[in-house]
């Protein structure tokens, strides 16, 4: 690599775990076992934002009538009932390779997600991924989550780096204007589900597997 890069920082759904699209499908058998339709379109407004912000926009629709909390304990009802969803069964296959490559050529690895942190860690424990990370950031950690830049600027600050020196790979709208307003070069992974808008990242992705390379010829 021609440039300093010395780290690189990970969001998590849909770039090391196909979560996201597994949430959607579960929200939607949720919400049309009580009838209510959720359009297809909605979904990229909230990919790459908290959990809330999906709640939000379903309270919204035309036909909800639930308050948060009757919302609230109607899902946790149908999440008890079907389980939680267990990450290393919707973890990308190129994600190990790819993340034990870059820690052999010596670059420092962070997470940086919008999501609780109870999920971060069911990921890291599901995955395997309990100490390959150098730093892991949860939404519990910063005061403003995606798109603000806190969180990269953050996971930059404990890997003891530059947000110049850091490379951030995200999926989402919300996920690279936080990592580009943080300073840092950004690669978009494109997802195998939806079209989001993406054209603000440095460079693109199809998968995973693609990252090692581009960053050689970087």
């Amino acid at each position: 690599m021609n440039k300093p890069f010395r780290a690189v920082i990970f969001d998590m759904d849909g770039v090391l775990v196909d979560s996201e699209w597994q949430y959607h499908l579960r929200r939607l058998d949720f919400l049309r076992e009580h009838g209510v339709e959720l359009p297809q379109e909605t979904l990229p407004q909230v990919i790459g934002r908290p959990y809330q912000s999906y709640v939000d926009m379903v309270l919204s629709l035309d036909g909800v009538s639930w308050t948060q909390e009757e919302y609230t304990r109607l899902y946790d009802a149908y999440t008890q009932r079907i389980g939680r969803l267990h990450y290393d069964q919707c973890l990308f296959s190129d994600a190990p390779g790819v993340l034990s490559l870059l820690k052999r050529k010596g670059l420092r690895l962070g997470l940086a997600s919008s999501s609780p942190r109870r999920a971060v860690s069911l990921m890291l424990s599901d995955c395997g991924f309990g100490t390959i990370f150098h730093c892991v950031l949860a939404q519990e950690d910063v005061e403003q989550v995606k798109p603000s830049p806190e969180i990269y600027r953050k996971a930059a600050a404990r890997l003891d780096l530059s947000p110049e020196e850091c490379v951030a790979v995200e999926d989402s709208v919300h996920g690279i204007r936080s990592a580009l307003d943080a300073g840092m070069t950004v690669v978009a992974k494109t997802s195998p589900h939806y079209e989001l808008d993406q054209s603000a990242a440095h460079y693109h992705i199809r998968q995973l597997q693609d990252l090692p390379p581009l960053l050689e010829r970087l």
